[in-house]
Formats: structure tokens, sequence, C-alpha cells
């Protein structure tokens, strides 16, 4: 397992996973800025688990999209908008027990966990067009919404 990144809590995870006897499995990779290593560690990995509750919709979830790295996410955050349960990633509940069983079950089917990262690649993921896109198609909506209330409303003259 890595740990890519860092954080106020980082000291404890270490000896957690110290006290655990997890040592040479468990890897503390640190912060990373480089965005082709960043990459480096998406495209070997099988599974991100971000558990933060508090990130909205962080863009390091599309990131690992980008790889066919499904993403293990807290049930009812805002992250898990972007996730379809054992479809595009995986929602679990904020609770160690459950992540833990989670986790078990994801590798135990491993075909399944490719489908699900190539299914992230495809609708997790959002190119640049894609985003565009969708920013135009909003901004339609959004305009066909004023231009209703407008002929609804017709503007007073306060004069």
């Amino acid at each position: 397992m890595l740990f890519v990144g860092d954080g106020g809590d980082l000291p404890e995870i270490k000896e957690a996973v110290k006290k655990k006897g997890l040592d040479g499995v468990v890897h503390f990779v640190g912060r990373v800025d480089d965005r082709d290593e960043l990459v480096s560690y998406f495209t070997r990995s099988d599974l991100f688990i971000f558990l933060s509750t508090y990130d909205n919709a962080p863009l390091v979830i599309r990131e690992a999209a980008a790889c066919a790295c499904p993403a293990l996410v807290v049930e009812g955050s805002s992250t898990a908008e972007m996730i379809d349960d054992g479809v595009t990633g995986y929602c679990v509940r904020e609770h160690a027990e459950s992540v833990a069983d989670a986790v078990e079950k994801i590798f135990t089917n491993e075909s399944k966990l490719i489908d699900v990262g190539v299914a992230a690649s495809e609708q997790v993921y959002l190119t640049w067009d894609n985003a565009v896109e969708r920013s135009i198609d909003r901004y339609k909506e959004v305009k066909q919404l004023y231009d209703d209330r407008r002929a609804r409303k017709p503007l007073r003259n306060y004069l």
C-alpha cells in the first residue's frame, strides 16, 4: 500500500502502521507535486482510497480515473456524487470496519475491479473538451431560464 501525500495526521498514521507491524507493506511516498510522478502512482495502482469527507469534489478522483484507477470514497460525501457505486468506483460507510470489509471484497474479484477502473476512465474522468461542452450546455440552460423568467415578469418602469 502506498500513502501519497502528507498532512497533519501523517505522524499518527505512520505510528499506527508501525504498531500493526505493517512497515514492510505500507510505504509513505510523501507529497508529490510532479504531475508525471503522480500519474505513475495512479497507473500502477489498483484502487485509490480517498476517505476525506471535507474535500469538495476533488480533482484527484478524476486524475485517478484518467489512469483507470477507481476510487473508494465515503458514501454521502460530495466526492461520492462522482461515483456510481460498484460501477465507476466504490462507496463505503465512514467506519474502519466498513472500509476494511470493502477493500477485502473489492480485491476478491479482480476482473470486476478492472471493469470498474475502465468505467471510471470513461465516465468519471472529464476531458477538457467534455468540460467545455458541459459548460456551454449549462450556460445555455441558465440563459434560457433567465429569458423565460424575464418573459413572465416584464420590467416595471420605476421612474
